[in-house]
């Protein structure tokens, strides 16, 4: 997902003439205090029927759009 929000930051700075002097870090080299599982992968078979979850994508490129902006 790092990847993707990069390109999608790239892409950005690619429309908007906009320099971002971006890097990927790894969850291993981002200090955080919250213990983030190896894989955290949401299973929504169960709840598809009833709920269906908006594309992560979409919303990805959303915030970082946003945050850069």
């Amino acid at each position: 997902m790092a990847n993707l929000a990069l390109d999608i930051a790239k892409d950005y700075t690619l429309e908007t003439g906009r320099y971002l002097n971006l890097k990927a870090v790894s969850s291993e080299e981002y200090a955080s205090i919250a213990k983030r599982p190896k894989n955290g992968i949401l299973n929504c078979h169960k709840i598809s029927p009833i709920f269906k979850p908006s594309d992560w994508r979409e919303k990805l490129q959303h915030v970082v759009k946003k945050s850069i902006a």
